[in-house]
This record gives structure tokens, sequence and C-alpha cells, in this order.
């Protein structure tokens, strides 16, 4: 078993049993109820399974990229604080020329000067692309997470629906309706978490725009 495997069936359990997949005082239905079930009133359940664990690895997987989208944001600062720190010295070297040198010695510290700046620029909108990108991967991380809980919701809810008509007391006072009311509350849960995620990757997509500009403008000044 892979590593990422038993993570998210340690989450799965650790969600399960903390009252995340059910509200309050609404517990895990037991298992062993299910013994007593044909194989294909099982079938249900198995699948409501297999969606709860493609949830666990989605979320896994979403929880690894907000923290490298995190890191990335961390390089773009550095490496802004450094074209900054260069587009001051860029600043310095302009002043000197024009006290000290020649008209091309001010041209070519000009010229350095505005790409320095292009740079910095650049790397303004840069760093404002990662924080949007990790804005994102934050969001779709909840957003996962939402799904996990509404696909945990959903294995309660599909046990307690093929243990309806077992005629037994511990099935007979499963309490279905509130089993239906907590994966209509994950669903709202969802939905709202998506609209989020939506929201922001609006905004990123145009923070992606800005940048585009100006590594146009960066470009055309190397050329030059």
């Amino acid at each position: 078993m892979k590593l990422y495997q038993i993570t998210s069936l340690l989450l799965i359990a650790q969600l399960t049993f903390t009252g995340c997949a059910s509200s309050p005082g609404l517990a895990p239905i037991d298992n062993a109820l299910l013994a007593s079930l044909s194989v294909d009133a099982k079938v249900p359940v198995g699948e409501a399974r297999a969606a709860r664990d493609l949830a666990s690895d989605s979320y896994a997987a979403a929880q690894s990229q907000a923290r490298n989208q995190e890191y990335q944001v961390a390089v773009a600062e550095a490496s802004l604080r450094t074209v900054r720190s260069q587009l001051d010295e860029s600043k310095l070297a302009v002043g000197f020329a024009e006290k000290n040198g020649s008209q091309e010695d001010l041209a070519l510290a000009q010229k350095k000067h505005n790409l320095a700046l292009s740079e910095a620029n650049y790397g303004r909108d840069l760093l404002a692309v990662r924080k949007r990108e990790f804005e994102v991967a934050s969001l779709k991380e909840t957003l996962c997470l939402e799904e996990l809980r509404f696909s945990l919701a959903m294995v309660e809810l599909t046990k307690a629906e093929a243990l309806q008509d077992v005629d037994s007391i511990a099935a007979q006072q499963i309490p279905i309706k509130d089993y239906r009311k907590q994966v209509a509350y994950h669903g709202e849960e969802v939905a709202i978490a998506r609209s989020r995620a939506d929201t922001a990757e609006a905004r990123m997509l145009e923070a992606r725009g800005n940048l585009a500009d100006e590594k146009r403008k960066l470009d055309d000044l190397k050329k030059q």
C-alpha cells in the first residue's frame, strides 16, 4: 500500500470518528449491520465507499498542491526583493551618470534602469499571480474537503437506505431522515466552496493577463 493511500485511509477514519462525516449526535452506522444484506443490496454501499476513497485521494492531492503554491509565493517574494534591489542600483547609476558621465554613459544607464524597472514590474505581477494561485489552491483544498465530507455522509446514507427493510431493532432505529438532511447540508457546503473557488479562479486569470502584458513589455525592452 502506498503512502498516499495510507494517508487517505487515516483521513477517512479521522473524519468519520470526529463527527465530520455526520452532524453532532449522528454517529456512523455500525458496519456489522450490513452482514445480513444480500450481495446486490451491498452494491450501492460499495459504490459510495469507492466515491469516498476517490474524494479522499483528491483531497490529499489538493493539500499537496496548496503547499506547493504556498512555496511558489515565497520564491516569487524572494525574486521580487532581488529585482527591486537591482532597480535601486540602476537608479543610482543613472544619477551618477547624469553628474559624472557622458551622454553615452547616461543613455546606457537609463536603458539599464528601464529594463530593471520592467523586470521589477514583472516580478510584482508574478507575485500577484502566485498569490492568486495560492488562493485558488487553498480554496480548492477546502472544496475537496467538503466533497470528502459529502461523500462520507453519502456512505452513511447509503448504508441507512440499504438497511431500511432489515428486520432488526438496530436497523429500524436508524434515523434515515437525519442522514438525508446531513447529505443535503454537505451538498450545500460543497456548492458554496465551489462558488468561492470559481470566483478566485476568475481573479487569478485576470492577474495572469496582467502578467502577460508585463512579459511582453519586458521582452520588447530586451530586444532593444
